[in-house]
């Protein structure tokens, strides 16, 4: 095993919250924004040596908190915060889609098997987290499978794993002096949520 420390990424400075995989490319894309910049970017690094190099800037000072990439679109896919946009970049024209979905966006894993963008939403109005499919076009939602998710939840990490078709969380409640963390499985074949 073999551990490299990559190096600085370029200026400014930004938090990166979103780090996914380009199989066209074979790089690593990361989306880096702050609360305390009014622009982020979206980089490309390289895995071996850790030089980074911002391939896009946008305006915004949205922490972006998930991404994905599509190879047969050629896209990444981003979003993040408490902002209920959706962001689209093309790699090949560098061209960005924001659009205003309506529902806020926790994680976002693209299947490249089956084609669809998958996302985890949340909706504090009834206390709920949903597994969802997303249009990569239109950006309509259609809801698979829900559990409660309270307004003192937070998801720290997500994977999908599109073999076993399931989203895989950590949450963390923070409420009654406690912080508990707890691992949940959402089975998108069984639609079903384990804890």
């Amino acid at each position: 095993q073999k551990t490299t420390v990559l190096e600085p990424l370029p200026a400014p400075a930004g938090i990166v919250l979103g780090l996914t995989w380009d199989s066209n490319a074979n790089r690593l894309l990361a989306v880096r924004g702050s609360s305390g910049n009014p622009t982020y970017d979206v980089l490309s690094i390289n895995p071996t040596t850790g030089n980074a190099t911002v391939l896009f800037t946008g305006s915004s000072n949205n922490t972006f908190s998930t991404c994905t990439f599509s190879s047969k679109l050629n896209t990444l896919f981003y979003a993040g915060g408490l902002s209920s946009k959706l962001y689209a970049l093309r790699l090949d024209t560098l061209k960005e889609t924001v659009t205003n979905t309506g529902y806020t966006i926790l994680r976002l894993a693209y299947d490249g098997a089956r084609d669809i963008l998958y996302g985890l939403t949340r909706d504090d109005a009834v206390a709920k987290l949903t597994a969802v499919e997303i249009n990569s076009t239109t950006t309509k939602k259609n809801d698979l499978v829900s559990l409660p998710f309270s307004k003192n939840e937070y998801i720290l990490t997500a994977s999908y794993d599109s073999e076993y078709h399931s989203f895989y969380t950590t949450d963390f409640i923070v409420g009654n002096s406690k912080f508990v963390m707890e691992l949940t499985t959402i089975d998108l074949d069984r639609l079903s949520v384990s804890r």
